[in-house]
Order: structure tokens, then C-alpha cells, then sequence
């Protein structure tokens, strides 16, 4: 009877032990990749006024890369470039309307770029299993300070088939202020090249 019990009390150990292995490496991932290319509407502002973008998105592994708008229509193609770990935004000649998010100066065009770069370097203090709609996901918090010394942190909802994301939170000193549909996602390209198999197509 003993020796059932022991058996049955080491498969249950071994079954916790397999997640966290599982998870680790689907994050290690992202930490190991060169660079990224995705699309996601990006919500925000209160429940009586929300407010949404449709943004495409490609971002190197050192931090830089290029976001441009796909909806609204009349901001389509309207490009924002990033640089450096602080995800600082230049345009060409005008901003998202939607003024700065929270006291980290957060604009809604630096939610995917921000994002990455959580998964890539920020510290990881929650993970689990948790199913996004009807696809099983893995669920990883990290966290990162922000460059006016607040706390973001970021949730994602990662496809355990795929790796991909589906669903991503940013929270500024625990209140959500930014949130991702992502539609699509690769590793590796450029927004450029995606802009060119489309017209080739």
C-alpha cells in the first residue's frame, strides 16, 4: 500500500514539474529571437468611450523597428519609427490623436514594440495555463520600469500550438491603460516585406 502511494505522489510531482518547462521555453522563444512582424487592434480609454487602432508592427531584437497604422482609414499608412529602449516615436509629421496614457507617457502606437520588449527583457513573475477564448494559451506577466519610474506590466495570452500571442495587457501601476487583439504574427521580416508580398499577390 505504501509503495502505491509513493508511486502515485511521484507521478503527481512529475506532472506539476512539466508545465513550467513547457512554458520556460515557449518564453525563451521570444528571448532568443532576431526580430518579430505582427498585427493587433489596440484598445483603450474608458468602458463609455473606447477607443481602437489597428496597428502593424515589425521590431528588431536591439530594440528598433517600425509601426504603421491599418484603421482607421483616414490615419492609414501613417508610420512610426522606434528607437532604443525607451520605444521613443517619431513621426513624420503628425501623432495618433490620442494624446499620452498614464503618467508613463504611454501612446497607444507603442503598445506592440512595448510588448516585445516585455516578453524579451522584462522580469517574469507570473505564469500559467490560461485558455483565451477557445485557444489554450499559455498566460506570462513581466515585468518592467517604466522610464518615469513607473511599474508596467505586461500580460500576454501566448498560443501554446503556435507561440504566438493572442491577447496582451499593459497595466501601469496595476491599472490596464492598453489592450491587443493580435490578428497576425511571425517571426522575422520587416513591415516592408510584408507590404511587398501583399502588392505582389
Amino acid at each position: 500500500m505504501m509503495l502505491l502511494f509513493c508511486a502515485q505522489m511521484m507521478l503527481v510531482l512529475c506532472a506539476c514539474g512539466a508545465a513550467p518547462e513547457e512554458e520556460e521555453s515557449l518564453l525563451e522563444r521570444y528571448r532568443a529571437a532576431d526580430s518579430f512582424t505582427m498585427e493587433a487592434q489596440i484598445t483603450f480609454g474608458s468602458e463609455e468611450q473606447v477607443q481602437s487602432y489597428t496597428l502593424r508592427c515589425a521590431c528588431d531584437s536591439d530594440g528598433t523597428g517600425q509601426v504603421e497604422v491599418v484603421e482607421p482609414e483616414y490615419l492609414a499608412g501613417l508610420k512610426a519609427s522606434v528607437e532604443g529602449e525607451n520605444l521613443t516615436l517619431t513621426y513624420a509629421d503628425m501623432v495618433l490623436p490620442a494624446g499620452t496614457l498614464s503618467s508613463e507617457e504611454l501612446s497607444p502606437a507603442m503598445a506592440l514594440p512595448l510588448l516585445m520588449r516585455s516578453l524579451r527583457e522584462g522580469w517574469l513573475i507570473e505564469e500559467s495555463r490560461e485558455d483565451w477564448g477557445e485557444t489554450p494559451c499559455v498566460r506570462v506577466c513581466c515585468d518592467l520600469t517604466g522610464e518615469n519610474g513607473g511599474k508596467l506590466v505586461s500580460t500576454v495570452w501566448l498560443s501554446v500550438e503556435s507561440g504566438a500571442p493572442v491577447h496582451g495587457e499593459i497595466a501601469v501601476d496595476e491599472e490596464i491603460i492598453l489592450q491587443a487583439e493580435f490578428t497576425d504574427f511571425a517571426f522575422g521580416g520587416t513591415i516592408e516585406q510584408e507590404l511587398t508580398q501583399q502588392e505582389a499577390s
